[in-house]
């Protein structure tokens, strides 16, 4: 249970700083901005899965927008050269259940 409550105030942490979006609408308002709505769902599973981390050494990410705007170019690089790799219906439930476990833990600890 400690290293849940440890999770949980690390992931408390990153929202309050900034380093990943509040809400997925948030995200996605964003990835409208920057003109590439398709791409705000997969960029925040990837977040949620890697706690909001970067790279192989696990580093925080310091801005969630410039992460975007990274995960758009590579996007457009990818899939210009064919080596996108679309996630099945199996990972999306997989990670859908995922995301409202933590949303759910994060609410329980607000308070809300």
């Amino acid at each position: 249970m400690a290293q849940v409550d440890s999770r949980l105030a690390k992931l408390e942490a990153k929202f309050k700083e900034g380093r990943c979006p509040e809400s997925f609408e948030t995200c996605q308002a964003y990835f409208v901005e920057i003109s590439a709505p398709g791409l705000a769902q997969g960029f925040w599973d990837h977040g949620l899965m890697a706690g909001w981390t970067q790279g192989r050494g696990g580093l925080p990410i310091r801005n969630w927008k410039a992460a975007a705007r990274t995960w758009k170019a590579n996007d457009a690089k990818f899939n210009a050269n064919g080596k996108g790799s679309p996630r099945t219906s199996e990972d999306r439930s997989f990670l859908d259940r995922e995301y409202e476990r933590t949303r759910e833990q994060l609410r329980a600890v607000r308070g809300e």
